[in-house]
């Protein structure tokens, strides 16, 4: 299924059943864009009928996916009744698998995390699937408000995967090789399950919950940070893959041959100077702290770096200047309308990002860094944790390609 947002231009000649689907579709995605918004509004933005959004809305309603809330304002007339998404129609539970814990989250259908869990991420994947999968289902036991049904399971892993069969192939970070995380799951719970890399999934995150629901570029670029660097990749508002669902790997493009030997075994990658991991081994250095078992949590340093510890403020700045020339060579090769940057380090972005137009001037392409945007993430919560949930929830909102398929997909989802 194609996750983007839906547009008005997406389908052409389409049978009645077929586009009542579409319209109420777009019609939710509105709503839950625009909320608390008017009929009248609806119609204006939609460029429907009336009638069209009324019968529409009655329906919506009837189903329970949206609700009147209060009265609007009024333009002359009698106050409208404003629409609302009903978030607590249904739930959604979010899994973020990452080297050192896993995140499980019960969700409401708005994204509001209701109870998160945390557990250790074991290092075997036969001693961490048993674990992982009890805690799953204490959370569809207990996380979720009586009545309240679970529409799925998303799931995000870092690295190589088979999303549909929910494989991992490789990931460096775990050190996991041919592990099938979906397998065991869907034998053990008979929830629809849903997977994705957590880089993607961190650029979900910010298309469902982030600014982008407003901004809505076509074509963007999500850089995750977090114990690696990786990029999920948007070209004309779709999530590109690549040929072999391995796109976006620019986290293993080296920026110096001679630099540290990456985890994926090549020289000086991106990743190797930019990442979490990367940072707090600078900082560390810097302090004269050496040992495999000596780390401490980013937030921490950047909480550091806050008051005035000059290693951990100039270990920042360091990686801001390594994000720059990495960034550049993504304006220079991909032409993007926008880059946003996610993970704990959005949190130091004033820390960071003078380091960044630094070495972007230098870099990148006038023409091409003239038309750019630069932000942090406007995400709270764990990216890749927000993304597993959209996975979720998405299908709700999301329309299947254009075609005889998806038109009778998006027919038989709507029933």
């Amino acid at each position: 299924m194609d996750l983007r947002r839906p547009s008005l231009s997406d389908f052409g000649v389409l049978d009645n059943e077929a586009l009542r689907s579409v319209n109420q579709t777009i019609v939710l995605n509105v709503i839950r864009e625009k909320q608390p918004i008017s009929r009248a509004d609806l119609a204006r933005i939609t460029r429907l009928k009336e009638s069209t959004i009324s019968s529409i809305a009655k329906r919506l309603i009837g189903e329970g996916l949206i609700y009147e809330a209060n009265l609007g304002d009024s333009s002359g007339g009698r106050r409208p009744r404003m629409l609302r998404i009903n978030g607590d129609r249904s739930a959604a539970l979010g899994v973020h698998i990452a080297p050192q814990q896993t995140l499980i989250a019960a969700s409401n259908f708005s994204g509001k995390i209701l109870r998160q869990r945390t557990i250790k991420t074991d290092s075997d994947p036969e001693r961490f699937l048993p674990r992982l999968a009890e805690e799953i289902e204490r959370s569809l036991h207990s996380d979720l408000p009586a009545g309240l049904k679970c529409e799925g399971i998303g799931v995000s892993m870092p690295g190589l995967m088979d999303r549909s069969q929910g494989k991992i192939i490789y990931s460096a970070n775990l050190d996991w090789r041919e592990v099938e995380v979906g397998a065991y799951l869907r034998h053990r719970f008979g929830h629809d399950i849903m997977f994705e890399d957590n880089v993607r999934c961190a650029g979900l995150a910010e298309i469902w919950f982030g600014s982008l629901t407003r901004l809505a570029p076509s074509h963007m670029i999500n850089l995750l940070i977090d114990e690696g660097l990786g990029t999920a990749i948007i070209i004309g508002g779709h999530l590109y893959r690549g040929a072999t669902l391995g796109a976006g790997q620019f986290g293993h493009v080296s920026i110096d041959p001679s630099g540290p030997r990456c985890r994926c075994g090549n020289l000086g990658c991106w990743e190797s100077f930019a990442s979490n991991t990367a940072t707090i081994h600078r900082y560390l250095q810097a302090r004269g702290v050496s040992g495999a078992a000596t780390s401490i949590p980013f937030s921490k340093l950047v909480a550091l770096a806050r008051e005035s510890d000059r290693d951990a403020l100039l270990a920042l700045q360091k990686t801001g200047e390594y994000l720059g020339i990495g960034i550049a060579l993504l304006v220079n090769g991909l032409n993007p309308e926008m880059v946003i940057v996610s993970g704990e380090i959005s949190r130091a972005w004033d820390l960071i990002e003078p380091g960044i137009w630094h070495n972007l001037r230098i870099r990148a392409l006038a023409g091409n860094l003239n038309s750019m945007k630069l932000q942090p993430s406007s995400i709270e919560e764990n990216p890749s944790l927000m993304g597993a949930i959209s996975l979720v929830i998405c299908r709700r909102f999301a329309l299947p390609p254009p075609g005889r398929e998806g038109r009778r997909a998006l027919t038989a989802t709507r029933g």
